[in-house]
């Protein structure tokens, strides 16, 4: 993405909030897509006609501070086989710590079809997850009352689908 393909559709929509989604499908290859596309919003974040744009960025569990843990040191292998997804969702989080106090970061666990909870569970950086999946449509239905609640700016949660509260 470019930084002026950003303004242009933020300008268009007269946007108050960005949703950022970016994958690569199930490929775990190298890549830098989350982090440029970032640095290309970034660019436009700064000007002073967007001072008001508020960002929602769809990360990744492992990403940042977080680590994942499952048990058994699943967690650590998992980490390193995702290790090229998580080093652009870094950069992805790292284009945005200038707006933080705008951004609210979500970093579900394993994206999953088909398959959603009754809940959505937050959980800290170091802790385990409570589950290891959580439903695309879980996520977007957080993402959405996150949004309208307006209160979740300069946050970064964990979360992950869970059955019980």
């Amino acid at each position: 993405l470019k930084a002026q393909d950003i303004q242009n559709a933020i300008q268009t929509a007269n946007a108050d909030v960005v949703v950022v989604s970016i994958a690569n499908g199930d490929s775990l290859k190298k890549t830098n897509l989350r982090a440029a596309s970032a640095e290309a919003l970034a660019h436009v974040l700064q000007q002073p006609d967007f001072q008001h744009v508020k960002v929602v960025v769809i990360s990744s569990s492992g990403a940042g501070t977080s680590r994942i843990k499952i048990g058994m040191g699943m967690g650590k292998i998992l980490e390193h086989i995702l290790r090229h997804i998580l080093a652009d969702h870094n950069g992805q989080e790292a284009a945005m710590a200038p707006f933080r106090k705008r951004t609210f970061i979500i970093r579900p666990t394993g994206l999953v079809d088909g398959k959603p909870s009754k809940y959505v569970a937050e959980f800290g950086d170091e802790e385990k997850s409570p589950t290891i999946h959580i439903d695309r449509g879980d996520v977007a239905q957080y993402v959405a009352q996150r949004i309208l609640a307006n209160n979740s700016y300069g946050r970064v949660v964990n979360i992950t689908g869970s059955n019980t509260q």
